[in-house]
């Protein structure tokens, strides 16, 4: 199991079969992972505009 499957981040499912002839795992965010991502755009986006003040762009 994946870690951000495990912290409740992803969901996974399993889909058709692939070449090898093992099902393949298909990931979707939950409402918990969409949260994290959006905190961590939000972050993100406060680091780049800090750097962009320093650097004077």
């Amino acid at each position: 199991m994946h870690r951000l499957e495990q912290d409740g981040q992803l969901a996974g499912q399993l889909g058709e079969t692939g070449r090898n002839g093992k099902p393949r795992k298909y990931y979707v965010l939950t409402d918990a992972g969409r949260q994290t991502l959006e905190a961590k755009r939000t972050e993100f986006n406060a680091f780049t505009g800090a750097v962009q003040r320093l650097s004077g762009l």
